[in-house]
């Protein structure tokens, strides 16, 4: 087998949650992810010497694990944690509901039976007035379980398995004491102090090279000069007066290099762009910074190139050769080497190998790199770069995905054709190609409509730059070198990456509140009065709007025939838009845009709306399977060409057919009575586009769709004059 060289690179990043006026710190996503993937992501690496991996390191994540690791990080969701149940307020137990189930409920809360129990008794409603009816139903001993229940579901697997407290306390599973809280508060210390001399001790070795990004995670093309938007996409409106600060840039990037080197003691040599964001402009001050190497997305590549990279049909060898190698480009004056990730593996890591079993994933993965083996004519080995967020695909995975993580590694460990090496000494491994040009993009569809492309995020950039400016104007001094590091935690691409449609989670009004409140700081450094604009929140005409699900309310008997025949025959049914909800990933094309489903006694109606016409998928050698995971191992293939119509398997025996048809869109309809399904039963389903036996997108991401089969009294209760 021809030789594989693999890079990972696992990007580790939290936005700044401190309000520098309160002390405190406003969500609790860095103490939680520490507690469970930061610190057992890089604890895992060190079980397998042979393997080596890339972690990038933002400084803004780094400055507040070593604020909690010095216990110095203040933090209400903590605070109300470890307060005495009985001592707990109406307002404080409103608190509690609303946030201690914030956690993927399939593969966190479900695990503790007491868990899901406690979230069934609080029900779905998170409006005050829904929770303080729900907490009267609460005991103290509730109140306490959930307390304890909650730190366990974020603890590491390798400590819930191998250390005698955590373990016990799962074992034992309800009826805590107060005393298991302090266990387990000493249990977060010890892990907490761990985290950053783990990564240290991995560089140390050279197992792991550590990169990072600069300070606040701002888009640096953006920073530079926003305009830079309208050539990633032509159609994207720009702000009314562009915002052009290279020197915020070069400063977000300085101050990351010292904190960086504070911490460990060493120069970073590689840089991960907020985003893989990227412009000639923000690559020429990296390389002045002293980065000798950054990574970005291929599209970015395929951009710069002017050329398709897709692997699939003739074209494969051809996109292989050009993107399985480092490159160096010389277009700022000083050379900085860049990689480009494999979007289609890096997405599977991500999205799509946590809905399969961590056998079949890892059997898929390698198959992947077996083909890439097999095609290759290079005179030098492949080089694949696989990128991708190092906290946030976990929680989306049975077991936090260490079953599948530690397959990966025992077969990089043992194999003989494929050698992991960092970024840096990738461009060791395999001699750089020269790149003429790079044109500005980041990791999302090559451009920077995330965070700049929507009304609110112009808004929010409107109110930045108005508070720069003022700024600006003054004579520099103590209190506005204060005023300066509010800027810089605005200037962060968190805050607008909620902002829009695009993203959305239970915690969009605190982002929105973080950010204003930033900018409100200024203006309070200043001595001078906040504008009205950065007291109103940014998305509260948006929130008003239809949320990403909408439950089915009537029965429905469409025609399958592939089109919108009718408004109505769809009233009525359900509906799953295909935005990245809830999440802080974001794939890199998504085909389908809605998912509809509905039924009538007899049937279940599924309905994809794409992003471009359903037919041309198929055309193309697609399939589209529905997928059960209730009933257990049943599928509804999907396909056209030579053997068109829709095949209901039971494992791997065809028992029926049902009705198909793409067109326009794609209209499916599967009876109950092949399902095995009665009234009253619940039906797990999710949809997957595949071709050659490769997996190119499930939806919904990270979840799936439940559905309560009918009886005749259905609509009854959604009945209205």
């Amino acid at each position: 087998m021809r030789e594989v060289v693999l890079a990972f690179l696992w990007h580790m990043h939290q936005p700044l949650y401190l309000d520098h006026f309160e002390q405190n710190y406003l969500l609790p996503w860095v103490r939680l992810h520490a507690l469970k993937d930061y610190y057992g992501m890089v604890s895992l690496l060190g079980e397998f010497p042979r393997v080596k991996m890339t972690f990038n390191m933002v400084p803004s994540l780094l400055q507040q694990l070593r604020d909690y690791a010095a216990g110095t990080a203040h933090e209400r969701f903590q605070t109300l944690g470890m307060k005495p149940a009985s001592a707990l307020s109406e307002e404080e137990h409103v608190y509690i509901l609303k946030n201690f189930f914030m956690a993927n409920r399939s593969t966190m809360i479900a695990p503790f039976g007491r868990y899901e129990a406690l979230l069934e008794k609080r029900g779905s409603s998170v409006e005050d007035d829904a929770l303080k009816r729900s907490a009267r139903l609460y005991a103290v001993q509730d109140f306490l379980d959930l307390q304890v229940l909650q730190k366990l579901a974020w603890i590491d697997q390798s400590y819930r398995s191998s250390d005698r407290r955590v373990a016990g306390l799962i074992k034992r599973g309800k009826n805590f004491t107060e005393e298991d809280k302090g266990v387990l508060a000493e249990v977060e210390r010890e892990i907490l102090g761990k985290v950053i001399p783990e990564y240290k001790g991995a560089a140390d070795r050279g197992q792991a090279e550590l990169s990072t990004s600069p300070y606040y995670h701002p888009i640096l093309p953006l920073l530079c000069d926003s305009s830079v938007a309208r050539i990633a996409n032509p159609h994207t409106k720009l702000l009314k007066e562009a915002f052009r600060h290279p020197e915020d840039a070069a400063h977000q990037l300085r101050q990351g290099r010292l904190l960086f080197h504070e911490i460990f003691g060493r120069e970073p040599v590689g840089l991960w762009p907020s985003e893989g964001s990227v412009s000639p402009e923000c690559l020429a001050q990296a390389a002045a910074e002293g980065f000798a190497w950054a990574a970005t997305d291929e599209e970015i590549l395929e951009q710069s190139l002017g050329t398709s990279l897709s692997r699939s049909g003739g074209g494969g060898l051809a996109a292989a050769s050009l993107l399985y190698r480092p490159y160096q480009y010389d277009g700022g004056g000083r050379p900085i080497g860049l990689l480009f990730r494999d979007h289609v593996i890096s997405d599977l890591f991500g999205f799509t190998y946590s809905k399969m079993t961590a056998r079949d994933a890892v059997d898929d993965f390698v198959h992947r790199l077996e083909r890439i083996a097999k095609e290759w004519t290079g005179d030098e080995p492949p080089l694949v770069p696989i990128i991708l967020d190092g906290e946030n695909a976990w929680e989306y995975y049975p077991g936090d995905g260490r079953e599948f993580l530690r397959r990966v590694c025992e077969f990089l460990e043992k194999s003989k054709w494929v050698r992991t090496v960092t970024c840096e000494e990738a461009f060791r491994s395999v001699r750089p190609a020269s790149l003429a040009r790079v044109l500005p993009g980041s990791w999302i569809s090559h451009n920077f409509d995330i965070w700049i492309g929507h009304e609110e995020d112009r808004k929010a950039w409107d109110l930045l730059a108005a508070a720069r400016n003022l700024l600006a104007s003054h004579d520099p001094d103590h209190q506005l070198t204060k005023a300066w590091e509010e800027i810089y935690i605005a200037e962060g691409s968190d805050w607008f990456w909620w902002y829009g449609g695009d993203h959305s989670s239970e915690n969009d009004w605190e982002f929105d509140q973080l950010f204003r409140k930033h900018l409100i700081n200024v203006y309070k450094l200043l001595g001078r009065k906040a504008p009205a604009g950065l007291h109103v929140s940014i998305i509260a005409e948006r929130k008003k709007g239809i949320p990403p699900a909408v439950a089915p309310t009537r029965f429905i008997t469409p025609r399958v025939d592939g089109r919108v025949t009718s408004y109505f025959e769809w009233l009525g049914a359900g509906q799953h838009r295909v935005v990245a909800h809830g999440s802080s990933m974001h794939k890199s094309l998504h085909l389908t845009h809605a998912i509809w489903y509905g039924f009538n006694m007899d049937d279940l109606y599924v309905r994809l709306d794409t992003a471009g016409r359903a037919s041309t998928y198929f055309a193309s050698g697609m399939e589209l399977t529905l997928v059960f995971l209730v009933p257990a191992d049943h599928r509804v293939v999907c396909r056209t060409g030579d053997e068109p119509g829709a095949r209901l398997y039971h494992g791997p025996r065809e028992i029926a057919t049902c009705s198909f048809t793409a067109e326009s869109i794609v209209e499916v309809a599967v009876p109950f009575s092949a399902l095995g399904a009665h009234p009253g039963d619940r039906m797990e389903f999710y949809v997957s586009w595949q071709r050659d036996h490769e997996v190119f997108e499930a939806q919904p991401d990270g979840s799936s769709i439940v559905v309560d089969v009918p009886n005749a009294s259905f609509e009854d209760q959604y009945w209205e004059v």
